[in-house]
């Protein structure tokens, strides 16, 4: 058993499931054993407006915060979360602002049941904490339907007449079995004989409520273009591709006056840790927003 300490919210992103490497601070670690991950301040690079999407850590974080996995503002410090289990098996990811070589493959994240404020706190009295699984919410295909959990930024924008068809997420590997073949619909719209294999309607879930738009058919991969240097440069992105409400659908957009109270009650504070805080504030930028995007 080992522990790591890690700033946020890269701590939050492993006990989550939304990392699966950890750098590695020791020649003699097995696969099996569990590492306790403390969360140790706040990394600068997300008390900085905006997010670099080229960053797949980056992209990573605003796809589990789209999602509900994360906080959407203010993260523990100070505290163990949870711990992982080292395995063999996982994804590597790039761009951990960490400057070695040396990475551990994990699994199996728990939450503990109270975080733990003394890192000095003797490991075995650590490992007998409560716990349980993290479940992180993931899309979810039923035939032509897909049901999409979302955080409370994404839910408002959902409900914005004026900003709903900007709605996305970047592109990961594990989305292909959702909507495959990768690559389907992007040359030509499909035919009447390909109804089977596409998405009519998306419902979008924030806690115990259900906002459901019908699309234009072509869910699922696409490009979207940035500009640098002067050039069109391309990166990888999920496009719900949503026409309008669903007739089936119970919520709407929101009217003037709900989308004035949400905006109010959306206030953000933009400031690092001290240290004796036990909660830090991250920028986040719902990615609708990104008007330098332009769809292909």
């Amino acid at each position: 058993m080992r522990k790591l300490k890690l700033e946020q919210p890269y701590a939050s992103m492993v006990i989550c499931g939304a990392l699966q490497t950890i750098p590695s601070r020791w020649d003699d670690i097995k696969e099996g054993e569990k590492i306790l991950i403390y969360a140790d301040g706040v990394s600068q690079q997300f008390t900085k407006e905006p997010l670099d999407f080229r960053n797949e850590v980056h992209r990573k974080f605003m796809n589990e915060l789209f999602f509900g996995n994360l906080p959407e503002n203010t993260y523990p410090v100070n505290k163990y979360l949870g711990y992982v289990i080292v395995s063999i098996a996982g994804t590597r990811t790039k761009n951990w602002p960490i400057s070695t070589d040396k990475f551990v493959f994990v699994k199996n994240p728990h939450v503990f049941e109270q975080p733990i404020k003394d890192f000095k706190c003797d490991i075995f009295q650590l490992d007998k904490q409560p716990a349980h699984p993290s479940n992180p919410k993931r899309m979810e295909r039923k035939g032509d339907r897909l049901i999409v959990p979302v955080g409370l930024s994404a839910w408002q924008q959902l409900r914005d007449e004026e900003e709903y068809k900007d709605v996305f997420v970047f592109w990961e590997s594990y989305m292909g079995k959702i909507v495959p073949p990768v690559f389907a619909n992007i040359l030509e719209p499909p035919s009447l004989d390909d109804d089977d294999d596409e998405i009519w309607e998306v419902h979008f879930v924030y806690e115990n409520k259900v906002i459901k738009f019908v699309t234009n058919y072509s869910v699922g991969w696409n490009m979207a273009g940035y500009k640098e240097d002067g050039k069109t440069k391309g990166i990888e992105v999920f496009q719900f591709d949503l026409d309008d409400l669903s007739p089936n659908s119970k919520l709407g957009f929101f009217k003037k006056r709900e989308t004035i109270r949400t905006a109010k009650s959306e206030k953000k504070s933009y400031v690092g840790s001290g240290n004796n805080s036990e909660w830090v504030h991250i920028i986040y930028t719902p990615m609708g927003g990104m008007t330098r995007w332009k769809r292909r």
